[in-house]
């Protein structure tokens, strides 16, 4: 796996390659820049499912929902997780006002530079738990185990003095840990739930400590929406070959990267609708666009998109998030 693709020390770093010229994705969102502001309220109350072109996305839902947004990742209910297992998390959230800058600049050891880096790496450490419990709960327990290793084995080290600094080192190692080690042992589908459960919500204590107006606004919103996207899109790149799927562990990792990009976009729409809801609906359906090239856990049997289109996309909603 490619350290460079996957530790983002720093989100301007990687440049996309190929044309930033996207015909379908265009003239997707072409109706949307029209709409009247009830009919975008009501576009983001479906969590921009109706023009996404991505319904077909349903990563594991592990509360019960149908494989939507609240699910990948569980944001919807990890808060409550966080304030619960990690008491340690509210004492992150009452620093946030002190810590804020700490919590990117942090970068004794160089690899995180900012909140907007350190909050992606926490969701390519998401990314890689939402593919490892789809996979688990599939029946595929040793492509699981590859995924939910990967945080720990890959990311958490850049995050390590950012996360000691706010004395979430340990919970994060130890949940994250947890969660491998139950899954190698081939444990039940319900203590990996469980313990999946708990190590989503110490990830998410971990991002309550960047302060919430920043974290929450869209200009950080879309840096890391997009960092994630073009992450994902260059696991695809990597994972395709012609019109094959040739590395399969990649294709699931870009898959885990996107829904984890469509959870904070849409669970942060209110946000960044107050600022401009026309382009919150042209970034919704854009990402639900190129979400579609990742319609199930397992590649299909012909790609969705070349992976030139997914670059191409990508790069778009780069752009429309600068």
């Amino acid at each position: 796996m490619n350290q460079k693709i996957k530790l983002w020390v720093s989100v301007g770093a990687y440049v996309l390659a190929g044309s930033c010229a996207v015909t379908t994705p265009a003239q997707a969102t072409e109706s949307l820049s029209s709409s009247t502001t009830e009919e975008i309220t009501e576009f983001i109350a479906q969590g921009g499912e109706g023009a996404e072109g991505g319904e077909g996305f349903t990563p594991y839902d592990p509360y019960g929902g149908e494989g939507g947004e609240g699910s990948e990742g569980g944001e919807g209910s990890e808060g409550g997780e966080a304030s619960e297992g990690g008491e340690g998390s509210e004492g992150g959230e009452a620093s946030e006002g002190g810590e804020a800058s700490e919590g990117g600049e942090a970068s004794e050891g160089g690899e995180v530079s900012s909140n907007a880096d350190y909050m992606t790496n926490i969701r390519l450490m998401k990314g890689h738990l939402i593919a490892g419990l789809d996979l688990y709960m599939r029946g595929e327990d040793k492509m699981a185990q590859t995924h939910l290793e990967h945080p720990a084995k890959e990311i958490l080290t850049s995050l390590t003095p950012n996360l000691e600094k706010k004395g979430l080192y340990r919970p994060v190692d130890a949940a994250l840990t947890n969660l491998s080690e139950l899954a190698a042992s081939g444990a039940s589908e319900r203590e990996i739930k469980k313990a999946y459960e708990e190590a989503m919500g110490v990830l998410t204590a971990a991002e309550n400590v960047v302060p919430v107006g920043e974290r929450q606004s869209p200009e950080f919103l879309g840096e890391v929406i997009s960092t994630l996207i073009s992450t994902a899109a260059a696991e695809y790149e990597i994972a395709l070959q012609g019109d094959s799927f040739t590395d399969i562990p990649e294709y699931q990792d870009g898959r885990g990267f996107v829904a984890t990009a469509r959870d904070l976009l849409y669970n942060n729409a209110q946000e960044i609708v107050q600022t401009n809801p026309e382009a919150y609906a042209q970034l919704s359906t854009m990402v639900g666009q190129v979400s579609a090239a990742w319609p199930t856990i397992m590649p299909p049997s012909q790609p969705v998109f070349s992976a030139e289109e997914v670059m191409e996309m990508a790069e778009e909603i780069e752009k429309m998030t600068q």
